[in-house]
């Protein structure tokens, strides 16, 4: 798109440092980046060490109840969750790790994986989206998903569904982790709480 957008519109060209600034926003993950014929490596490195350095202190504020982050988007909310799971993990605690997005509850869950794939006798761990998680929870018990399911039925059967079985099957973790809490809906906040 840049690139496109640099042959197009004179006015719209933008210098190498300036791409490679927006490409690492855009894309922390992509550790190789290309451009206009450089190539940009250890961009995954050091967005991690500079997250690791920033975000540190507040890493250690796990022996509070309850913490609550607030940022923009990129400012190192999931990262600070992740480290917060898998610090739990490794100190034996079953785990719940929810989030909002869909594609990130499937990251999420593959990354928890990964950790409790190196840790003996691993606590009990869920991770994903909100409504995933509920789903998986439920096991056999879980509804089955209408073929053209509405919003309706995603924002408030389903969950009140699972708060009605929760009733009767409790579930309990350690540390529950909500990333992307501002996209939650108070009735899914509750259900979580409790």
């Amino acid at each position: 798109v840049v690139e496109h957008a640099n042959r197009r519109e004179a006015s719209l060209v933008l210098s190498t440092e300036e791409i490679a600034r927006l490409l690492r926003a855009l894309r922390p993950d992509i550790t190789e980046v290309e451009v206009n014929g450089q190539r940009i490596k250890g961009i995954t490195t050091r967005v991690m060490e500079t997250s690791s350095d920033r975000l540190g202190p507040v890493i250690g504020l796990d022996e509070n109840k309850r913490v609550y982050l607030r940022g923009g988007a990129g400012t190192g909310k999931t990262f600070v969750a992740m480290r917060w799971a898998r610090r739990a993990l490794l100190r034996g605690e079953s785990v719940l790790y929810v989030c909002y997005n869909a594609l990130l509850g499937q990251d999420s869950a593959r990354r928890i994986d990964d950790i409790v794939g190196h840790i003996e006798n691993a606590p009990q761990h869920v991770a994903g989206s909100f409504h995933a998680v509920i789903l998986s929870l439920m096991g056999g018990d879980a509804p089955v998903v209408p073929q053209n399911a509405e919003q309706d039925w995603w924002y408030t059967t389903l969950p009140e569904t699972f708060k009605s079985y929760v009733q009767d099957h409790p579930i309990t973790f350690d540390t529950i982790i909500i990333d992307e809490g501002q996209d939650f809906r108070p009735l899914w906040l509750g259900i979580i709480e409790n």
